[in-house]
C-alpha cells in the first residue's frame, strides 16, 4: 500500500463492465445507406443460421435454424450481441440512425415491430 493513498473498494453500486443490451435495435448508415444491419441479443438466438420473414406492415419476423438463409454471427468472440445483415430488399424501410425495436417472442418466431 502507497502512503497517503486510500484503496476505493469496488462496491454494489459500481460495474466496472457494461450492461449486457437486451433489447434488438436495427442500424443503418449515412455514410453508407444500403448497408443496414440488426443486433440481436445472444440469448435469443439458437442457432447460426436465420429466416426473415416481413408481413408488409412493418414487422418481420425472424426464425433460427441451421438452414437459414442469413448468417447470425458475433461480432468478436467475447460479445453478446449478434450480428445479422438485412435484407437489401426491405433497407428502403429503414430511416438512418440507430433505432431501439420492440419486440415479443410468437410460436417460435422472434418478431421486431420496425421503425
Amino acid at each position: 500500500m502507497k502512503t497517503g493513498w486510500t484503496k476505493i473498494e469496488f462496491g454494489a453500486g459500481d460495474n466496472s463492465k457494461r450492461a449486457r443490451r437486451m433489447t434488438p435495435y436495427i442500424a443503418r448508415s449515412e455514410k453508407n445507406p444500403e448497408h443496414v444491419y440488426l443486433m440481436i441479443p445472444d440469448a435469443f438466438v439458437t442457432h447460426e443460421k436465420v429466416d426473415i420473414y416481413h408481413n408488409g406492415l412493418g414487422k418481420i419476423a425472424l426464425s433460427f435454424s441451421a438452414s437459414g438463409d442469413y448468417r447470425a454471427s458475433l461480432p468478436n468472440g467475447k460479445g453478446h450481441v449478434v450480428r445479422i445483415a438485412f435484407p437489401s430488399s426491405l433497407r428502403d424501410l429503414i430511416p438512418i440512425g440507430r433505432h431501439d425495436l420492440k419486440y415479443k417472442v410468437e410460436d417460435g418466431f422472434l418478431i421486431l415491430d420496425l421503425p
